[in-house]
C-alpha cells in the first residue's frame, strides 16, 4: 500500500537578508522598478519574541478532545525540550495518540492514529471546503481569533493511499490538510503556516488526525521606515538579496524589472530560536534571456532602522 501527500545623529541601518539562500549579485545589470506600491505600508514594526503561555482553557480543550487525563502524562523525548514541556500519550495496541505542548515557544503538536483510515475503509473524509471550515472552527479550541490568520488557506494537502480499486474508488483520499498562516498587523508570516500559524489534517469522519501550531508571543519593539524603491534597488546591487528557489543564471542580464512586491514577516519553526520578528520583501522579477523571458524571486530587507548614537 502506498501513501502520498500531495520574513542625535541618525544612522540608517539596512538589515541583512532575511531568508537563507544563494546571494543574487548582478553584473552591470540595469534594475528598474515596475511594481505597484498601493498596498505597501509606510512603516512596519519590528517585534521582539517573548515567552508564550497558553490558558488553562486551551489545555483543557485539547485534553478533552484527545481524551487525555493526568494519568497519560509521560516524559517527553522530543527534540524540542523546555522546562515547561507537557507530553500526553496513550497507546492502545498498535495505535498511538499524543499531545505535545511547549508553552514558552508557543508550540503544540497533536496526533491521533485512530483517525487515519485503514486502506479501503475511508469514510467521511471532509471535502476541501469542509476541511477549511473545520480548520477555522478548530482555532477556537486553541484560543486563537480567526482574524489573526489568513482568510484563505496558504496551501492544502491531500493524502491518498493505494493503487487498486477499493469500495471508495482508486487512490482513495484518506486525509485533507489545511495550512493557515498567521498574520501580524495584517502581514502574513512567511511560509505555509508551519513557521507561524496552524497546519491541521483531518481523517475519517472529520476527526483531527494531526495538527501543529506555531504561535510565538511577540511584542512591539521598534517602528521602522519602509525602504523606498531606489533603496531596495541599491541593496539588490550590493548583494543584499537572496534567491528563494532554483533559477536560471540571470546575473549577466542587461536589464531586470521588478514587477511585484510582497511583504512578509519572518517566521521560525519549533526547533529554531527566534529573538525578533522582522518584515522583509519578496520581489518578483522578470528579465530577458536569449530566446525567452525569465522570471525569478528574491528576498530582500524592506525596512531601515533609524538608530541614535
Amino acid at each position: 500500500m502506498k501513501r502520498t501527500t500531495s520574513l542625535l545623529a541618525l544612522v540608517l541601518v539596512c538589515l541583512p537578508p532575511i531568508a537563507s539562500g544563494e546571494t543574487y549579485q548582478p553584473l552591470n545589470t540595469a534594475i528598474v522598478w515596475e511594481a505597484p506600491l498601493t498596498n505597501v505600508p509606510v512603516r512596519l514594526w519590528v517585534y521582539k519574541v517573548v515567552p508564550q503561555s497558553f490558558s488553562p482553557a486551551v489545555l483543557s480543550n485539547l485534553m478533552a478532545y484527545g481524551s487525555f487525563t493526568s494519568k497519560n502524562l509521560t516524559k517527553s523525548s522530543l527534540q524540542v525540550s523546555a522546562k515547561d514541556s507537557i507530553h500526553f500519550q496513550v497507546t492502545q495496541g498498535n495505535v498511538t495518540r499524543y499531545l505535545n505542548v511547549v508553552p514558552s515557544i508557543g508550540w503544540i503538536e497533536y496526533y491521533d492514529g485512530a483517525a487515519q483510515a485503514a486502506f479501503g475503509h475511508e469514510e467521511g473524509v471532509p471535502s476541501e471546503g469542509e476541511a477549511i471550515k473545520l480548520a477555522r472552527e478548530f482555532l477556537f479550541q486553541l484560543g486563537i481569533d480567526r482574524a489573526l490568520v489568513v482568510e484563505k488557506p496558504t496551501a492544502m494537502s491531500v493524502g491518498r493511499q493505494g493503487d487498486a480499486d477499493t469500495s471508495k474508488g482508486t487512490n482513495a483520499v484518506y486525509s485533507r490538510g489545511v495550512f493557515l498562516s498567521r498574520r501580524v498587523d495584517g502581514v502574513n508570516i512567511f511560509g505555509n503556516g508551519i513557521r507561524g500559524g496552524l497546519f491541521i489534517e483531518f481523517g475519517n469522519r472529520g476527526r483531527v488526525m494531526n495538527f501543529t501550531l506555531v504561535w510565538r508571543n511577540v511584542i512591539p519593539f521598534r517602528p521602522c521606515r519602509v525602504a523606498m524603491p531606489t533603496e531596495l534597488i541599491n541593496w539588490i546591487k550590493q548583494g543584499k538579496s537572496t534567491y528563494t528557489e532554483p533559477h536560471e543564471d540571470v546575473r549577466t542580464a542587461k536589464r531586470v524589472a521588478i514587477k511585484k512586491l510582497n511583504v512578509f514577516y519572518e517566521g521560525a519553526d519549533e526547533t529554531e530560536r527566534q529573538e525578533f520578528m522582522r518584515p522583509f520583501a519578496e520581489l518578483e522579477l522578470e528579465t530577458d534571456l536569449p530566446g525567452k523571458a525569465a522570471h525569478f524571486v528574491l528576498h530582500c530587507p524592506i525596512i531601515v532602522e533609524e538608530e541614535s548614537r
